[in-house]
Order: structure tokens, then sequence, then C-alpha cells
């Protein structure tokens, strides 16, 4: 179903673009987005949620290899901080010596005696010729340096804070496939459900005659109830002696003289 839906999709984009050229791309992006819901459409909700769940493992070695680089990367920063810290320590140093030699010039003395060894006052200037360009090129070394280790404990500070959103997102994906899962596995069981028959054949078949037998019998009785009407009242024999008209005149006014003289 699947391979006939995208061969299907496909044909009807080539016939459109050699029919009407590249005037019809607009229709043809629309046929294509209509195969793709197709596909989509057919394929099934457990194999989306296995895709998902692949999906979802392949971060796990994205995370391994942001977490390895975010380990180098905090080395290298300690390794920058202590380097920077030596430099910081020689400048401090080559300060001191610098102020040191300043503050010979300052006084009367030609000469400049330090461990057993005297030196003119231009041998002194001229060293601390040296010393100072020695000491602005350190100093802009470390200023470098500290932005340089600024800029990579930033970057370093973000990779941190994508890290952990990586991290807690994939844990969301993964609750979030748990729940369609539960919420497929409850739709599966309704499906289960509503397809579940029981066999009632023979209750319906009894019930059925039991109807039929009703209807006849009160059929029956209708056409017993009108009968008589339409085709008038069925001659029955009296068996019984009945008595003779004068017998019965006689009786009825010897019964009304008895009420009168009562």
């Amino acid at each position: 179903m699947l391979k006939k839906t995208l061969l299907v999709g496909g044909s009807v984009a080539l016939v459109l673009a050699l029919l009407f050229g590249t005037s019809i791309i607009p229709y043809a992006k629309s046929s294509w987005r209509n195969v793709q819901e197709s596909v989509q459409q057919a394929i099934p909700i457990h194999a989306q949620l296995d895709a998902a769940r692949e999906q979802i493992r392949d971060i796990g070695p994205e995370i391994r290899d942001m977490v390895a680089k975010v380990a180098s990367e905090k080395v290298a920063i300690g390794g920058l901080e202590k380097e920077i810290e030596g430099l910081a320590a020689q400048i401090k140093d080559e300060e001191t010596k610098i102020v040191s030699l300043r503050e010979h010039l300052k006084g009367d003395e030609q000469h400049y005696v330090t461990k057993g060894r005297a030196y003119t006052n231009d041998q002194v200037r001229n060293d601390l010729q040296k010393r100072f360009d020695r000491l602005k090129s350190s100093q802009a070394r470390l200023t470098s340096m500290q932005q340089v280790l600024d800029a990579r404990q930033a970057a370093l500070d973000a990779a941190m804070t994508k890290l952990d959103e990586t991290k807690a997102q994939r844990h969301e994906l993964e609750v979030i496939v748990e729940e369609l899962e539960a919420r497929m596995r409850v739709v599966e069981v309704q499906q289960q459900a509503n397809h579940l028959s029981l066999d009632t054949s023979q209750l319906s078949a009894a019930r059925k005659m039991m109807n039929e037998i009703r209807a006849r019998i009160e059929a029956a009785e209708q056409e017993a109830s009108l009968m008589p009407k339409y085709l008038g009242e069925i001659p029955v024999e009296n068996t019984e002696v009945s008595e003779d008209i004068e017998t019965q005149i006689d009786a009825y006014f010897q019964a009304e003289e008895n009420r009168v003289s009562s």
C-alpha cells in the first residue's frame, strides 16, 4: 500500500510536469504534500511509535559526544587559567624588579650593585628598556589570554546549558512516548470491546417465533370477534323445551295482578 501510494504520487507529479512545465510547480508541491500525508496515514501507529523511540535513542550518542566535548573544554580552560596565573605572577615579579631599578636611577649612585656585580646607570637604563618592553608585551598577551578565557568560558557555559536542555527534552520526549503508548493501549482495548460479539442467534430465533405465535393468536381472536358481526350468528339448536305463548302470557298477567293487589 505504501509503495503503491509513492508510485502513484510520483507518476502524477511527472505527468503534470511534462504537460504544463514549471508553471505546475505549486500544484506539484501540493500534490507531493498530499502524497506525504497519505504515506504518513498509511504507516501504523505502532510503527510510528517505534520510530519515535528509535529517534530518542539516537539522541543518546549526541549527548555523550556533547559531554565529551564539554569535559575536554573544561580541561583546556583549566590549563589556560593556570597559564594566565603563571603569566600574571611573572608580570608582577617583573614589575617589582622594574620599580627597584627605577628607584636606583632616582638616586645619586653611579653604579647598581647586585649579587657581587656592579652595573653602570647606562646599563641599568638599557636593561630597564628591555624589561619594560617585555612587560608591555606580557601585559598585552595576558589581556589577550584573558579575553580568550572569557570567550571560552562563555561558550562552555552555553554548551552546558544546551546539554542540560537536551537531556531534559529527551526525558520529556520519553515521557510523551510512554503516554502515547498508554493511550494507544486504551484505544486497542476499546476497539476489542467494540468488536466483541456474542452469538445470540438462538435467543433471537426463539423470540421471533414467540412473536409470530402471538400474532397468529391475536389474529385468530380478531377473526372470532368479527365473524358474528359480518357473517351472522351461528344457529345453535336449543335442547330445552320452550313454553307455548299462551302459558307465557297467562303467567305474565298473573304476576302483574299479584303485584297490583299487593
